[in-house]
């Protein structure tokens, strides 16, 4: 089980080098009047009027002040900016195509890098040193394809495999990641590109549980009709694992690094629903014996 805290990647960083995900045509924001429902770009974001006229900049008339509405709605960033941004289910998107992002670390040293909320056929990470050399090839098909009968073989649809990791990166200071998402005909698309150094923090045991949060609301009125107002659904994760009683100081400051920050948690690589990009709530480390320790810990997706 290892935590790894997220890096930026973003062009005023520095570390964004190219994308072919095209941004949404609005125009970029300017001083002047605008009307409900226009529509504007502003610092890699996406705003909405919803007064019946505004002159506020998006940044300052999406915040209400005290007695004012606010006059912008914030829709979230571009879609070139999402998949370093956003959650794993706020997606970058290209139809009908591949995705190729290419980004750098500069001189930091990381070893993992995760992509989630995948759509497509295959992906393919390569790493390249300053001169553009290839030090590191790496393909995975995002298509899960084990069927139970020739029935489901020939009829079912295939099974969208949605996270990968590659934990064992060899990345050059000052070199690029090149990512490629291949797509099926469709449409592409990534939710979340992770790229740091992954700490391990135990080993996961039985008894570790995954589970879904559904923010979507649910009323009955008096005739028993049902009303849902759909809302995201978020993974949660409540780990059991096991720390050598040497590492647990070690562990702890980990957590403690990563505590009210959005992190990446993964279980267990082969354990798809074990991989999850939120927030860890009050790990606690049982001294159960002489040489292992038992770290329980809350996990809520983005």
């Amino acid at each position: 089980m290892n935590v790894t805290i997220p890096q930026e990647i973003s062009t005023e960083a520095g570390t964004l080098l190219s994308t072919n995900a095209v941004d949404e045509s609005y125009p970029l924001w300017s001083q002047g009047t605008f009307t409900r429902g226009d529509k504007v770009i502003l610092d890699n974001s996406i705003y909405e009027v919803v007064a019946s006229t505004t002159d506020t900049p998006p940044d300052i008339g999406s915040i209400p002040s005290l007695g004012v509405p606010a006059s912008w709605l914030r829709l979230g960033y571009v879609n070139s900016r999402r998949m370093f941004t956003g959650t794993r289910d706020s997606v970058s998107t290209v139809d009908n195509g591949n995705i190729t992002v290419e980004f750098t670390s500069a001189d930091n040293y990381y070893n993992q890098i995760a992509l989630l909320g995948l759509v497509g056929q295959s992906v393919t990470i390569t790493v390249l040193n300053g001169a553009d050399e290839v030090q590191q090839v790496k393909s995975i098909s995002l298509i899960d394809a084990g069927v139970e009968n020739w029935f489901d073989y020939f009829f079912a649809p295939f099974t969208q495999i949605e996270s990968v990791v590659l934990s064992d990166l060899v990345y050059i200071p000052n070199g690029k990641i090149r990512v490629e998402i291949e797509g099926s005909g469709g449409l592409t698309a990534c939710g979340r590109v992770v790229i740091g150094t992954a700490h391990t923090v135990g080993t996961i045991n039985e008894g570790t549980t995954v589970g879904l949060l559904t923010f979507s609301r649910f009323q009955r009125d008096g005739y028993g009709h049902l009303t849902v107002n759909e809302g995201r659904t978020v993974s949660t994760a409540s780990f059991n694992a096991s720390v050598e009683k040497s590492l647990v100081d070690f562990t702890l400051k980990t957590l403690r690094n990563a505590g009210g920050k959005i992190a990446l948690y993964i279980g267990a690589e082969g354990l798809e629903a074990t991989i999850i990009l939120g927030i860890a709530e009050e790990p606690r480390i049982n001294y159960s014996s002489f040489t292992l320790c038992d770290l329980t810990l809350e996990v809520e997706g983005q």
